[in-house]
């Protein structure tokens, strides 16, 4: 109270300590409202947000699933499959696990979130298909616009040469809905499991190929131990598993080896039926030498492995 007495005295002799006193309290009660507006606010983002995490992948030529698909198969994976999922740049090291079930789980759980990310690129691309056909048949005018967009998506799905001049036919733009169509997740699964040995072989560690797709380049991939006489294929080499899962989908979706496959599919379009990978499995005789016994195969994989 004597303070504030001798403050007021001083304040009726010289104005000058009434500045000070205003001047003294606007400092104090700017700090206090700083301090508490900073203790309101949010922490600092750190350097693992997602276009953090996405442009990491990129430089490491890791093409894995987008971060919410990684959360949400990892919120559902046990943690030996979260630390598969989560952490792994490269293809883990599937042989190391001498559990046999634990090793299929974490070889599925590793390989979902890219098969969905791949299949949802080509729902994209249907749905753009869709778009442009629509766009083209309500604007006659700017039929050139729309037939060149078609032309682009025609020759990414090998429908028509890059070199080709002609306009798109209807039979053309029917191709194109046979063939911008998903993948079973299942299917992908059992191919990927039998024909790289579940993650272990030399070119599933060495080439990321869990196909067994072949180039015709020298030095495209891996030349095979048992490559015949005479023959110059390799096995493909990729950068990344998901890019191999992208050209195994592409490959089945444009080959002439597997229209058959792309027509069972297209059959079950017309009806309304879901896509099931037991049935498109049917139109795979072409993709092995050992024919019908490799469609078996790959249908005892998918239904002793629950895969749908």
């Amino acid at each position: 109270m004597n303070l504030i007495k001798n403050l007021l005295e001083m304040i009726k002799k010289d104005y000058t300590y009434l500045v000070v006193a205003i001047i003294t309290g606007l400092v104090v009660l700017t700090l206090l409202l700083q301090h508490d507006w900073q203790s309101k606010m949010p922490l600092k983002v750190s350097d693992t947000s997602d276009s953090a995490i996405e442009d990491r992948s990129d430089k490491g030529k890791s093409d894995k699933a987008g971060l919410s698909q990684q959360e949400s198969a990892s919120q559902t994976a046990a943690p030996s499959e979260q630390l598969v999922i989560a952490t792994q740049q490269e293809l883990p090291d599937f042989a190391s696990i001498k559990d046999v079930k634990q090793k299929k789980k974490q070889f599925f759980a590793y390989l979902r979130p890219m098969i969905e990310k791949s299949n949802n690129k080509v729902k994209y691309k249907r749905a753009l298909l869709d778009s442009l056909l629509d766009q083209r048949n309500k604007d006659s005018a700017h039929g050139a616009l729309w037939q060149k967009k078609l032309r682009k998506l025609a020759i990414e799905f090998s429908v028509i040469k890059s070199s080709s001049q002609k306009a798109l036919t209807n039979a053309d733009i029917e191709q194109l809905k046979i063939r911008i169509d998903i993948i079973p997740s299942a299917l992908v699964l059992a191919q990927a499991a039998n024909e790289s040995a579940w993650g272990t072989s030399r070119f599933a560690r060495k080439a990321n190929n869990l196909f067994g797709q072949w180039c015709y380049t020298k030095g495209c991939g891996l030349v095979p131990n048992q490559r015949g006489k005479g023959q110059v294929h390799e096995v493909r080499k990729f950068d990344s598993v998901a890019k191999s899962i992208a050209s195994y989908m592409k490959n089945l979706n444009t080959h002439r080896a597997y229209a058959e496959l792309r027509n069972i599919r297209a059959d079950l379009r017309r009806r309304g039926q879901t896509i099931k990978a037991q049935k498109l499995a049917q139109g795979l005789n072409h993709y092995s030498e050992r024919g019908q016994a490799y469609v078996d195969e790959l249908i005892s994989m998918i239904r002793y492995n629950k895969l749908e």
